[in-house]
């Protein structure tokens, strides 16, 4: 899919409500929505569209979705993940920064977590990752931008900053059983066991 249709469903996650705006970047029906699990079954996607910046220039993209938690699941989102990969010469460089929302819209009045990712001249990727309380619903706001500029003095070749992959995972994690419920169970067994030491 692109990032200017529907949404998709990955494992018991439904990512949704893609929007998308830009500014010298490619058009949102040339951004490709990937599905991703890895080997741990974590859901994600991953954005591909040909991001870059050569010469003096500017490129710039945002986008949002929703990722919701699929009504039946034990599931809950209590993280995510973020890489981007590309390249970059001479007098470039790519950041992306992220706004996650956790339990609602954004921007809102709730928690939310923040994370960034910059990719310069001689890197090939970059990554950030956060940790929260779990929820089932998070909206993710993301704005990428490449910045070249006039070649360094000796530098060899253009100026470019190029960003082919953005990828988003959110780790699977169970619901922890809350104290009160894990002294009713306890209670339960207890009686049970000397229902049945009684019998004997």
């Amino acid at each position: 899919i692109s990032v200017g249709s529907g949404g998709c469903t990955v494992l018991d996650k439904l990512f949704s409500n893609f929007l998308y705006a830009q500014s010298g970047a490619p058009l949102a029906s040339q951004v490709t929505v990937t599905p991703l699990t890895d080997s741990l079954l974590n859901p994600g996607v991953r954005f591909t569209g040909g991001f870059v910046a050569t010469g003096i220039s500017v490129v710039d993209a945002a986008w949002s979705f929703s990722v919701d938690v699929l009504s039946g699941s034990p599931y809950k989102i209590h993280d995510v993940g973020l890489l981007i990969a590309g390249s970059a010469n001479g007098n470039a460089f790519a950041t992306l920064g992220e706004t996650v929302c956790l339990g609602g819209l954004c921007p809102g009045s709730g928690p939310s977590v923040n994370l960034a990712a910059n990719m310069f001249p001689g890197s090939a990727q970059a990554t950030d990752h956060k940790v929260f309380a779990p929820v089932n619903r998070v909206t993710v706001v993301k704005d990428l931008l490449l910045l070249s500029g006039a070649p360094l003095p000796g530098q060899i070749g253009p100026s470019f900053a190029h960003v082919s992959v953005i990828e988003q995972r959110f780790s699977q994690v169970g619901t922890v059983p809350e104290p009160a419920t894990l002294l009713l169970l306890g209670s339960g067994l207890l009686g049970l066991a000397l229902a049945s030491r009684g019998r004997k």
